[in-house]
């Protein structure tokens, strides 16, 4: 379990990195997709719970957010 943190780390962090230094258009399309699988999750553990969310509404409105 540690041992898959640290090589996501070891991946995830210079890609990161170079997204940041990259900025623009890379970045704000490495926080979408963030964004988007972060939202799909959460309507995922809602749809679990039985739970109605307007997801038509939400990813929309997350990416015109950012």
């Amino acid at each position: 379990m540690l041992l898959h943190r640290v090589l996501t780390g070891a991946v995830g962090i210079p890609i990161g990195l170079l997204l940041i230094y990259l900025g623009g258009w890379w970045f704000a399309g490495a926080v979408a997709l963030i964004a988007i699988g972060g939202l799909r999750e959460l309507y995922l553990l809602l749809a679990a719970r039985d739970k109605k969310a307007l997801s038509w509404l939400g990813y929309p409105l997350a990416l015109a957010l950012i």
